[in-house]
């Protein structure tokens, strides 16, 4: 998966498919998070967030970073991730992963309740 999301945001690059461009990267972000590469996550997240051109777009990187610094076991800085994704965006595609995410960093950090 990660080969074709490379290849796909190259070509979009080439053809100067900003949106396009973005979905690879957001595509290649998800692949990484899935496959447990969570180091690769974190800097895919980041460049994510630096390109995201709107309120919806960074709260979703936030979502993906939130899920990279868990499976670092970097349980504040998710949270932190995951409160401030809600923050900016109501979509409930961002929303319930947020909140997911959120509780199970905040169970770890020992403020579940």
């Amino acid at each position: 998966a990660r080969r074709v999301f490379r290849l796909a945001g190259a070509r979009a690059r080439r053809a100067g498919l900003a949106a396009l461009e973005r979905d690879a990267r957001s595509g290649l972000l998800n692949a990484a998070i899935a496959a447990g590469d969570h180091a690769t996550a974190l800097r895919l997240g980041w460049r994510a967030y630096r390109g995201a051109t709107t309120a919806d777009e960074r709260a979703s990187a936030l979502v993906n970073l939130g899920e990279a610094c868990r499976g670092l076991g970097r349980w504040e800085a998710a949270l932190r991730a995951y409160h401030t994704a809600l923050a900016l965006s109501p979509l409930p595609a961002i929303a319930l992963p947020a909140l997911g995410g959120a509780a199970l960093a905040a169970a770890r950090l020992g403020d579940a309740g």
